[in-house]
This record gives C-alpha cells, sequence and structure tokens, in this order.
C-alpha cells in the first residue's frame, strides 16, 4: 500500500516533492548543531557561510579554516569597513599581512597599502584573486589600495661533507710479497640559502 497523501492526478513534480521532503523525517541533525559553526555538519559549512553573509569563501579552504571564518564572521560585521576588518579577513586566511595607511606613507589621501607574506601558499593568480577579493570585501568602498605578495623562502644553511672511502688488504703467510692496498674517497658538499620574490598586484 502506498504511503502518499498526494491525490491520483498529482503531476511529476509534485511527486518528486513529496519524495525529497520525506527523506527529512529520516536525517538524524540536531538542528542546534547545524547553526553552529563548531557542531555543523562539513557538508552544511557553505550553506551556514552563505546565511551568515560571509563575504570571502572558497571551497578549497581546509575545514578548519572555513569554520574559523564563521565564527569571526559576526566580529567582522562589526567593523566591516575599516583597516582592521581587512586585517581580520586576510588573517582568516591564515596569510601574514601589513597594512600601511596614506598617512604613515606620504601617499595620496584615502589609499593604503597591503604586503601580504605568502611563504606557504606560494603565488599564482587564483590567490591573487583571493586575496583581492578579501580586501575588496572588507574595506571602505571609496577606499583604493596597492597590493603587494611577497613570497619569502627562508632556510638555516646547512652543508653536508660525506667520505666514501674501501681499503682492502690481503695477508698471506709470511713471504717477501707486498701487501696491496687500494683506496678511493669522494668528497660531497653542498649549501641552500633563501629566496625572497616580490610580485606588485595593482587593482
Amino acid at each position: 500500500m502506498s504511503s502518499s497523501i498526494l491525490p491520483p492526478n498529482a503531476t511529476t513534480q509534485e511527486q518528486a516533492m513529496e519524495l525529497s521532503i520525506a527523506g527529512l523525517s529520516e536525517a538524524k541533525i540536531n538542528i542546534k548543531d547545524l547553526w553552529n559553526p563548531e557542531t555543523c555538519p562539513p557538508e552544511f559549512l557553505p550553506w551556514l557561510a552563505w546565511a551568515f553573509s560571509i563575504d570571502n569563501w572558497s571551497p578549497d579552504w581546509p575545514e578548519a579554516q572555513k569554520r574559523l571564518a564563521i565564527q569571526d564572521s559576526f566580529k567582522l560585521h562589526q567593523k566591516k569597513g575599516t583597516i582592521g576588518a581587512v586585517k581580520d579577513a586576510l588573517s582568516t586566511m591564515s596569510i601574514n599581512t601589513e597594512i600601511a595607511e596614506w598617512w604613515e606613507t606620504g601617499d595620496q589621501a584615502g589609499t593604503f597599502k597591503v604586503s601580504a607574506l605568502v611563504s606557504q601558499q606560494g603565488i599564482d593568480n587564483e590567490l591573487i584573486q583571493e586575496i583581492g577579493n578579501a580586501v575588496e570585501a572588507n574595506k571602505r568602498l571609496s577606499a583604493h589600495y596597492t597590493l603587494s605578495l611577497t613570497l619569502n623562502s627562508e632556510t638555516d644553511t646547512r652543508y653536508l661533507l660525506g667520505s666514501f672511502g674501501a681499503s682492502i688488504a690481503t695477508v698471506e703467510p709470511y713471504s717477501l710479497r707486498e701487501l696491496n692496498s687500494d683506496a678511493d674517497f669522494t668528497y660531497i658538499t653542498a649549501s641552500m640559502g633563501a629566496l625572497v620574490a616580490t610580485v606588485e598586484a595593482i587593482p
């Protein structure tokens, strides 16, 4: 016996909607958990971010970063349009930044400079666009800025010295024959330095 409550002349769309709604009763999800960034199931985080009006979001972020962005949304909206909001938005992306306003640098009034250190992520067009979107979404609309990305790869200098050798001696009963000894030695040295590259992106 069918459990449908639709009339016999129900359309295909109505039947599909009934099947979809019926599945909701089987979902074992607490509504309170859905609205909590710490307990929301990972597959629903994009929807929670939309509900919290998250302007800067990437599906490629790690789960922990997505939850952090949602948790910080209220704080960001409180000071949106300020330099502090720009700094917080970029810190959510795990990017170290330094921001200097026009009165600190002597540039044109109303402008500011963003210097981002991206030593871990590397620099590509996607990252530049992502940082630009974060700045645009949180800065004052009338403010103009210059974005500078610095790729900094640092390492302590290391030296490797190796020696490989072999010595073979043949000992025979006492006679006047000489002992034979053969040996080869190889030395290897290597050093590592640091690489610094800067990319200027002017919107």
